[in-house]
């Protein structure tokens, strides 16, 4: 399983150079859009290895994000530790916590296990106010740009260059662990927990490994999201962005690599497109929801898939039909 076999590296290397290309005459707004989308893509990976692969719904992965965001943050700004090393330690950290917090909460299925992590997402977001005296609390925190090699990225082209190859690594990677023994365990768990549990499946063990990989990629995706925006508060990480994680999943395909991609850049570029509807965005939101769990259970990465499956139905309906 090499790096330059594996069509979907391949894929998002080609997306990113395109990207790239029309970035530079598409002017420093959409340069932002698109890096925004990039980093929302790495937190929905990690969120698409818990819920789609494994099968583990979690409404707290702004935790995660936050967490990653603010240990980046104070790591920087308070004790002047480098870039190279703040984010991949926001990582460590968020991979700690949950598996801290995963030990108990995946004791929990379904339902139970969605709300415990919705209340995991409460008590971040309040200790966040109240360690003021480390994240400076309801008033947020500056973020410094990041530092590589004596070079200070700050414009928008400049983190795209660092961005994106981050979201190429985190997602060739993705795509070799859900390929792997593991991603075959946590299918099999997400299918039928009794038949991979009678198969020899160690049923905790491989929860806990995909409660740490979300984690670990939420984290790293909230380094990048601090050090982009250049200022963090409590207002970015409240539950409702757990349900814009969601939703990116949901548009773009669960269990997806590809729609772990596609769904933030849906996110990201609809309420563009809905700018002069600000009052209807939710709204709108809701309803492309409703109708892709409906019509499109699959995601948009699905969608060809279905016109496909649709078109040969069609052939095959005229076929008989001739025939008869």
């Amino acid at each position: 399983m090499t790096f330059m076999g594996d069509r979907h590296v391949q894929g998002i290397a080609v997306v990113t150079a395109m990207l790239l290309l029309v970035a530079m005459a598409g002017g420093p707004y959409f340069v932002y859009l698109v890096n925004l989308s990039a980093i929302y893509a790495i937190a929905a990976l990690g969120l698409n290895i818990l819920t789609g692969a494994c099968g583990l719904v979690s409404l707290g992965h702004n935790a995660f994000f936050a967490i990653g965001a603010y240990t980046s943050a104070v790591l920087t700004a308070k004790l002047g530790v480098p870039f190279l090393v703040a984010a991949p330690a926001a990582g460590a950290v968020t991979t700690l916590v949950s598996l801290f917090i995963g030990m108990p909460a995946l004791r929990l299925t379904g339902i139970y296990l969605a709300m415990a992590t919705l209340a995991v997402g409460f008590v971040v977001e309040e200790v966040i106010l109240q360690m003021a005296g480390i994240t400076n609390g309801a008033n947020g925190m500056s973020v410094p740009k990041p530092l590589l090699f004596g070079w200070r990225v700050q414009t928008d082209v400049q983190f795209m260059l660092l961005i994106w190859p981050v979201t190429a690594v985190c997602f060739w990677l993705g795509r070799n662990m859900l390929a792997s023994r593991t991603g075959r365990a946590w299918r099999s768990i997400r299918d039928n927990e009794l038949a991979a549990d009678a198969l020899g499946v160690s049923l905790r063990r491989y929860k806990l490994l995909a409660f740490s990989a979300s984690g670990l990629l939420a984290g790293l995706a909230g380094s990048l999201f601090g050090h982009y925006v250049g200022f963090i508060a409590p207002e970015n990480f409240t539950w409702f962005l757990a349900i814009q994680f969601l939703t990116m999943i949901v548009i773009g395909g669960i269990g997806s690599l590809w729609g772990a991609l596609i769904g933030p850049a849906v996110f990201i570029a609809l309420p563009e497109l809905l700018r002069g509807a600000q009052d209807y965005q939710l709204g709108v939101f809701g309803l492309l929801l409703i109708i892709m769990m409906i019509l499109m259970p699959t995601g948009l990465v699905g969608l060809r898939g279905a016109i496909e499956g649709r078109a040969r139905l069609r052939r095959r309906t005229l076929a008989d039909q001739k025939e008869g």
